[in-house]
């Protein structure tokens, strides 16, 4: 049987807020309907041991709240902008993400203003898709991404050419990526595509 959840939502302008009702699956929760969403409806927490998939796609969401951690049976968590054009105000993924333990798929795209992922994410051994795409924000993707033992299409490291804002010196960064879809968007000052891709 599906579900009624009461989703706070804002005008594409930015301006008013109104309360919608959306009717979802308790295991398949999709509100990526819902694009002018501006926090995660506090009905989840409720049916917490129920949710398997969770989609989202808004760009006004600016916070993720830190009871995500109590879907414990959540496998795949999509959480982003609509498109490049529509990116999602995200900062930061709560550390509460780290005790998804039987999290499968985690895709986070795009969110510019993300800068950083939490460091329990390490712990996610048993990812097998992470998608970071259009998280230009996100100048390093860490290292600990590339040890994740289970993805299906794993990180890899390219040696990228870089030139300060100034136009002055220039450097090599490493660069993590994904190698069926490489953003270099991060790289703002990148000078050259990396000689790794051929």
């Amino acid at each position: 049987p599906f579900m009624e959840l009461r989703l706070r939502v804002r005008d594409k302008d930015g301006g008013n807020e109104r309360d919608v009702l959306a009717r979802v699956r308790p295991d398949t929760v999709d509100l990526s309907a819902h694009a002018g969403l501006v926090a995660l409806p506090a009905g989840l927490r409720a049916r917490a041991a129920q949710v398997r998939s969770l989609v989202v796609a808004s760009h006004q969401l600016e916070e993720l709240p830190a009871w995500l951690g109590e879907l414990g049976g959540l496998e795949e968590l999509r959480v982003g902008g609509v498109d490049y054009h529509r990116p999602c105000p995200l900062a930061a993924l709560p550390a509460a993400v780290g005790a998804l333990t039987r999290l499968q798929t985690l895709h986070v795209r795009h969110c510019p203003e993300i800068t950083a992922l939490p460091a329990g994410l390490a712990a996610l051994t048993g990812l097998r898709d992470l998608d970071l795409a259009g998280c230009r924000g996100l100048a390093e993707v860490p290292a600990w991404v590339l040890d994740l033992p289970r993805l299906a299409v794993p990180f890899t490291e390219l040696r990228v050419r870089v030139r300060d804002k100034d136009g002055g010196n220039e450097r090599d960064v490493p660069a993590r990526v994904r190698p069926d879809a490489v953003d270099l968007s991060a790289h703002t000052g990148l000078v050259a595509l990396p000689e790794g891709l051929r």
